[in-house]
Order: structure tokens, then C-alpha cells, then sequence
């Protein structure tokens, strides 16, 4: 029964006009070169000591920022960090880190009654 419902949206690009589309193709691409910009902006270090939370973006002095805990899972912690100016979700991958630093990490994120200076 899904088969029969979905014939007609693979059948969609043949009877759009070719000129439609391009566009659409051409939007498409746009669309991806301008994330790509905002990610290439976003960009930076996110460091963690004794005197808090702070976000390095390369450019001066890190800010100091506070966040959340939106997910956490064995693979995957993802943070939402309040800038001055903008709210980021980062995400952060168990690859990215070693063993013992990514088992640091969880813990931080686990532990919400210990008072970590930066982290709700």
C-alpha cells in the first residue's frame, strides 16, 4: 500500500518542466554553500577549567559562556552554549576524544548536583 503512494512522488521530477528543475537544483546549492559558511563561522574551542566554561573562537580572549545538556548518549553529547550574541548547540563525538577524556566528559554531563561553573 505505501508503494502505491509513493509512485507518484518518484513520478514528481518527470513532469516538472527541466527549467523548474534547475532551479530548484540551483537552490539547492546555495542553500548547502550557506551552511557551510555559517559552520565555517562557528568554529572554535570550547574549554573547560576551574574558572568556568569559556568558548575560544581564535580570535582574542575565550568568552565566557553558559549552557545545557540538550542529549547524551554513549555516543554522542550534544550542548546548547548561551553566547552573548547567539545560542549554539555543539555537538560532540566519542571519536573526537580519547578514552578517558570522553569518560570525563560524561560524567560532567551526568553528575547535575555537582556544581560545575558554566554547566546547568
Amino acid at each position: 500500500m505505501l508503494g502505491h503512494l509513493l509512485v507518484p512522488l518518484l513520478l514528481l521530477p518527470n513532469r516538472l518542466p527541466w527549467l523548474v528543475l534547475g532551479l530548484l537544483c540551483l537552490l539547492l546549492a546555495i542553500h548547502g554553500y550557506w551552511q557551510w559558511q555559517l559552520l565555517a563561522r562557528r568554529s572554535g574551542t570550547l574549554v573547560l577549567d576551574s574558572g568556568g566554561l569559556f568558548y575560544d573562537r581564535g580570535e582574542g580572549a575565550p568568552v565566557a559562556v553558559t549552557g545545557r545538556v540538550r542529549y547524551l548518549s554513549r555516543w554522542l553529547l550534544v550542548l546548547e552554549l548561551e553566547l552573548a550574541e547567539s545560542r549554539q548547540q555543539l555537538a560532540l563525538w566519542r571519536d573526537g576524544y580519547s578514552a578517558e577524556d570522553w569518560r570525563q566528559l560524561q560524567v560532567l554531563a551526568r553528575d547535575r548536583s555537582r556544581r560545575v561553573p558554566g554547566l546547568r
